[in-house]
């Protein structure tokens, strides 16, 4: 079913009305809709509300920094499944204002054109975290060689699943990870509704898990993510670029110095299971869910 999302006015003062009116929305208990800086992941909305009728309009202030494109975008039965976007809004000072720059088109994800710098499809495995000797997969073996699962009974989680870096991580290289899903779908642990969602992480020497400060970005995951909620079967792939901008911290993003310290101190890298929130909480499966590790490669530039 299509879905017309139309934002208005196109151009306006920071601190004006602006808002979005849709039409043809399926009408879903737990259908939302968020504004978003134009480009931003979807994990990251200024603001939302419930979006549960098949058609609305929604007017709020422009209280987002000015000079930048916004855009609202429509989601399906609170999940990260987008239904519809509109047009773009530019936000602009009036003291201070600036033409409307143009969003990029994004370009399709480049495949892998140089080589393999580590191949850790067939590597150990090892699911946790352990923190102050609490183990956050409890019910998991030590370790996991090609296949991740099943998940612990009774329905228990898996959180993190890493491997030890085998060096330091080349900027802008590049990750792959395939993988096959069986015998899902998977669930999340936070509410009955939360996504359950697998993201690349990277994890640096000497974070102390606090995620405060400079800990901030000791840990990343990637923006780029795989949605496993409502999906039994089936393949996918994260093809993730190593700069600053395809990845977030614990709290926030960072500058680009930061990404790459956190690359050149590389402890360990894989990947969690979590919703969008909480990327690394875990999710639970009782239907003896696994999942397949067909490739798992760091790229050079």
């Amino acid at each position: 079913m299509a879905v017309s999302l139309v934002a208005s006015p196109t151009i306006i003062n920071v601190g004006g009305l602006f808002g979005v009116t849709w039409n043809g929305a399926p009408a879903e208990v737990g259908d939302w809709i968020g504004l978003y800086t134009a480009g931003s992941p979807d994990s990251s909305p200024w603001v939302w509300v419930m979006g549960e009728a098949p058609s609305y309009t929604w007017t709020l202030p422009a209280t987002v920094p000015p000079n930048a494109n916004y855009e609202f975008r429509l989601f399906s039965k609170y999940s990260f499944n987008r239904i519809g976007t509109s047009n773009h809004v530019w936000v602009q000072d009036p003291n201070y204002a600036t033409s409307p720059v143009p969003v990029p088109v994004p370009q399709p994800d480049p495949q892998p054109t140089s080589g393999v710098l580590y191949d850790l499809t067939g590597a150990m495995w090892y699911p946790g975290p352990i923190i102050n000797g609490v183990d956050y997969s409890p019910g998991t073996p030590d370790y996991y060689v090609g296949t991740i699962g099943p998940w612990p009974h009774p329905p228990g989680e898996i959180d993190y699943v890493t491997t030890p870096a085998p060096g330091a991580l080349p900027l802008y290289g590049r990750i792959v990870f395939r993988f096959r899903l069986k015998n899902g779908p998977l669930l999340g642990t936070v509410e009955p509704y939360s996504s359950a969602m697998i993201f690349l992480h990277i994890q640096r020497r000497g974070d102390t898990w606090s995620g405060q400060g400079q800990y901030d970005w000791y840990r990343a995951w990637s923006l780029d993510c795989t949605f496993l909620i409502n999906v039994p079967e089936g393949a996918f792939t994260l093809n993730v670029p190593l700069t600053a901008d395809q990845w977030g911290g614990v709290m926030s993003g960072a500058p680009h110095q930061d990404f790459a310290n956190l690359l050149a101190n590389a402890d360990v890298l894989g990947f969690t299971f979590g919703d969008a929130q909480s990327k690394g909480h875990g999710n639970q499966n009782s239907t003896g869910a696994t999942i397949e590790i067909l490739e798992f490669k760091v790229y050079s530039p």
